[in-house]
């Protein structure tokens, strides 16, 4: 009787200690989280996207740093039918004459990592843009400056793949962990902590049974 639950108590510790190693494989393959790219994206759509809500046709004129902060608004804008001139080529119809020109420029970006913890990290995308919106005949009709930060947590692995050392600003990397440390170490604790209590109702178990 004590073989048969001393070998169920080995087997129990085996299966725990292996689901300590696959399990942050299996989360990070069941995430689906934005990048650095799409949240620069949404901070500045916060930013300025409701900057020219009371324009059909305007122009916009942005720095060449970081492209897609540019296409990610010309795409929110053309989804709710305005018609944009981005000072490079004419979209959806707009003509670049006698248009409001919304101007911005990009005061700092980029991306921080914090505390890390069983395969996982905690990030932070910041940005802050500073805009001019001009009416055709160059009057003023709206400046200020937009500094937001979107924080969250993100796997490791997916820390590394959203880097894209085209632009600086999103080209980070987390502190280096080696493997040992990210997946050996966790399991290890989960396995002693489940010999821990395996070893104490076993115990409990053989006083009964001496009992």
């Amino acid at each position: 009787m004590r073989t048969r639950r001393s070998i169920g108590l080995i087997f129990g510790i085996f299966l725990t200690v292996i689901a300590g190693c696959i399990w942050p494989f299996v989360a990070v393959s069941s995430l689906a989280q934005a990048s650095h790219v799409e949240q620069f994206q949404s901070i500045a759509i916060e930013c300025l996207g409701d900057v020219p809500a009371e324009l059909d046709a305007f122009e916009l004129s942005g720095p060449d740093r970081m492209p897609f902060i540019r296409t990610g608004l010309i795409g929110f804008w053309l989804a709710q039918k305005k018609s944009v001139y981005d000072g490079i080529e004419e979209v959806n119809g707009a003509e670049s004459t006698h248009l409001a020109l919304l101007r911005y420029d990009i005061e700092r970006a980029g991306v921080e990592y914090g505390k890390s913890s069983s395969g996982f990290i905690e990030r932070n995308v910041y940005m802050a843009l500073r805009y001019e919106l001009n009416g055709p005949d160059g009057e003023v009709l709206s400046i200020s400056t937009c500094d937001r930060s979107l924080s969250d947590t993100l796997s490791t692995n997916l820390a590394k793949l959203y880097n894209d050392d085209r632009f600086s600003e999103t080209n980070v990397e987390p502190e280096n962990r080696s493997w040992l440390k990210k997946v050996i170490q966790p399991a290890v604790v989960i396995g002693a902590a489940a010999l821990g209590t395996a070893l104490f109702f076993n115990l409990r178990s053989d006083r009964a049974d001496g009992g």
